[in-house]
């Protein structure tokens, strides 16, 4: 999780651009409680605790990232599929693929680096355009 690593630079990032978006939707829906956050949330972990599971029905944040996860349903896949996995992922924390069930059509993939975005190669710590090509042929 975004928090647990990289000394919060990733929430900073994203709490400022969700901050940014919900003043522009303040001006447009000024009765929105939820356009409301005061104070505004420090973490993305807090944003999801007081805006996004609420406003989607979950419980709390750690229900929503335990309902929206895909590793859970990677045993039901049919169709091939590789899952690239990253330990410098500073979103998704590979760790959680440790104890996943895989289909037999399901290849996981962990890597070194390669961020949560970021395969795209770059001598040698991103690779994923090389791969894709290698998987396609």
């Amino acid at each position: 999780m975004i928090t647990d690593k990289y000394l919060g630079f990733y929430d900073r990032q994203f709490i400022r651009s969700l901050k940014k978006d919900l003043i522009k939707r303040r001006k447009y829906y000024p009765d929105c409680p939820w356009a409301q956050l005061a104070p505004f949330p420090k973490t993305l972990f807090d944003f999801d605790n007081r805006f996004t599971a609420p406003l989607n029905g979950f419980v709390d944040a750690a229900d929503y990232y335990q309902q929206s996860s895909s590793k859970d349903r990677l045993s039901e896949i049919t169709v091939p599929t590789t899952v690239l996995v990253a330990n410098d992922d500073p979103v998704v924390p590979a760790e959680i693929f440790d104890d996943a069930q895989l289909s037999e059509s399901t290849t996981l993939i962990r890597t070194e680096f390669g961020g949560h975005l970021g395969f795209l190669a770059r001598q040698g710590k991103r690779w994923m355009d090389d791969q894709v090509i290698h998987w396609l042929s």
